[in-house]
């Protein structure tokens, strides 16, 4: 039994990278991004950056900040710890760490990332978000 545990391990990474492949050559790296956010926790119940962003600003993503933005996507690695509502000090702390990289990878610049509002208000309770509009 022992043995076979490298050769299962062996055709599961084999199978991985075939799906991978599959997505690779199947969709951009646009749309594989936007299908991971469209499913992924982002803590305190909601599933999908829609319902993220909805649930925790009552806003759509586009019309999200900078701030918020990054609230959102540091959430992603650790949606429980860093849930907001439950931990603010650790989310300000990972949105600041994603505003960090952010400017690090020239995506923003440092005054840009300085003038970003800090979290301030969360909307998110049961049954909040976008509504219909």
């Amino acid at each position: 039994m022992a043995r076979d545990r490298p050769l299962r391990r062996l055709r599961r990474a084999a199978a991985v990278a075939l799906v991978l492949c599959l997505l690779d050559l199947t969709y951009s790296k646009a749309q594989v991004l936007q299908m991971c956010a469209d499913v992924a926790y982002f803590g305190h119940g909601f599933y999908g950056l829609a319902a993220a962003s909805c649930g925790y600003f009552g806003q759509r993503p586009a019309q999200l900040s900078w701030a918020q933005a990054a609230m959102l996507a540091g959430l992603v690695l650790r949606p429980s710890a860093d849930n907001p509502l439950d931990h603010p000090a650790r989310a300000r702390a990972r949105e600041a760490h994603v505003l960090g990289r952010l400017v690090a990878t020239q995506v923003l610049t440092s005054a840009q990332a300085a003038a970003a509002q800090p979290l301030s208000r969360l909307v998110a309770q049961a049954g909040t978000g976008c509504g219909s509009s």
